[in-house]
């Protein structure tokens, strides 16, 4: 019966590890490894969005299998840290038992989310910096940074009532597009298109685009269209929101094509610089990534928004901008992944955050919606280049041989 339990326990942590947002190639490796300790032989899995079939033999020589249904996918990098490091664990002190391993497993999925407070801080800082990254006036940030506490409060309890994405994109799209043109209307606020793009940072599908190019390169067809459709879905239904509210309500605007501003100066470029690490330490929150790991980020996502910046003032190379910034994300997060002795996840998913083509590809399908046909090409356009340029980059990252992938070491007698 301990042999029959143990791919119980391998499948289990595959799950968890799914359920927190990682990606297949890394659920399916630490599963292979926990499965080697386990002397589980004649392994294989394999992963599609939404479940999990392995099998292999057991310690007596039977043929066991598995199948897991993986419902709901919510990034939590510090449920995603403790399987890998359980993972390493097992290798470097062998296995003790599957019922000590489950233990182990169940705490890890008691890890908490962050409490209220800082999710709605995560929102408000989230919103306020970004948008003062990619360009607004100040008083523009601030009343982006309160449409994203608003948009956070309204979410964090309609989460509780209501359990479809697409329902609740849709809400919140209205939400904020309603609340940016009541406030420029009052006069708390000048461009109404950053203020919405700044807190519509917290909801877009950027990761998801990315994850898509990502499982696709990785020959993963079906998860990368499935991210894929994912994607367009919401950035459908958030264009479809804004058109909605603007047609509704007579203080309403339809957005403008011209959005960012350049650096006006160095002053004001080293600040949006610094406003991009900050937003990048939001979404670290969000995803629920340990403290320790907070400098980390926040210096990434700050650097990677001075090389895009710095390579698109001084040159206008938009896709070369994204390429060198993802690149520089992308080797950062290879090396403190062998530094700090986690996923390399930890630090991709947060700190290319600034880059992800989201934004770019919402904007897109609403110009195609408002009938701007040629504006929304040349933003769709985009959005694909960005996401190739990102997944092309850390699809190089990984070619580095000379530093190891942190995370599992086979032991010495193997």
């Amino acid at each position: 019966m301990e042999e029959n339990r143990d791919l119980d326990v391998v499948i289990e942590a595959g799950k968890t590890l799914m359920e927190s947002g990682a990606e297949i190639f890394r659920v399916e490796e630490t599963m292979r490894h926990m499965a080697r300790v386990m002397e589980i032989t004649e392994f294989d899995a394999y992963t599609v969005t939404g479940g999990i079939m392995s099998s292999g033999l057991n310690k007596d020589g039977e043929r066991v299998s598995r199948v897991a249904n993986v419902p709901v996918i919510k990034t939590h990098l510090g449920r995603l840290e403790a399987v890998n490091s359980l993972s390493r664990d097992l290798e470097r002190n062998g296995n003790p038992g599957a019922d000590a391993i489950r233990k182990r497993i169940e705490e890890i999925r008691k890890i908490p989310d962050c409490k209220l407070i800082w999710f709605l801080v995560a929102y408000f800082c989230g919103a306020g910096c970004f948008a003062y990254a990619m360009g607004s006036s100040v008083i523009d940030s601030i009343a982006a940074a309160v449409t994203g506490l608003i948009l956070g409060v309204v979410t964090y309890f309609i989460e509780k009532f209501i359990h479809t994405t697409f329902l609740i994109n849709i809400i919140g799209s209205m939400l904020v597009t309603l609340v940016a043109n009541l406030f420029c209307y009052l006069g708390f606020g000048e461009k109404r298109s950053l203020i919405i793009l700044g807190a519509f940072m917290i909801i877009v599908p950027g990761a998801v685009f990315v994850n898509s190019v990502r499982e696709y390169s990785e020959n993963n067809y079906a998860t990368g269209t499935s991210h894929l459709m994912s994607a367009l879905l919401t950035s459908i239904s958030m264009a479809v929101a804004v058109a909605s509210v603007s047609k509704l309500f007579p203080f309403t605007d339809m957005l403008s094509e011209n959005f960012a501003e350049s650096v006006g100066s160095p002053l004001q470029g080293a600040i949006r610089v610094i406003m991009a690490g900050f937003g990048t330490l939001a979404f670290a929150a969000l995803y629920n990534a340990p403290l320790k790991y907070y400098p980390d980020l926040g210096l990434l996502g700050a650097g990677s928004w001075l090389v895009y910046l710095l390579i698109t003032e001084f040159w206008n190379q938009e896709v070369l901008g994204v390429f060198a910034a993802a690149s520089f994300v992308s080797i950062g997060a290879r090396i403190l992944s062998v530094k700090r002795k986690c996923p390399m996840t930890m630090f991709l998913s947060t700190s290319i955050f600034p880059l992800f083509p989201g934004i770019t590809l919402y904007r897109g399908i609403y110009f195609l919606l408002t009938g701007h046909q040629e504006v929304a090409y040349s933003f769709m356009k985009g959005s694909f280049l960005t996401a190739f340029m990102i997944a092309l980059a850390i699809a190089l990252a990984k070619q580095f041989r000379l530093i190891p992938i942190a995370g599992h070491k086979r032991s010495k007698n193997k």
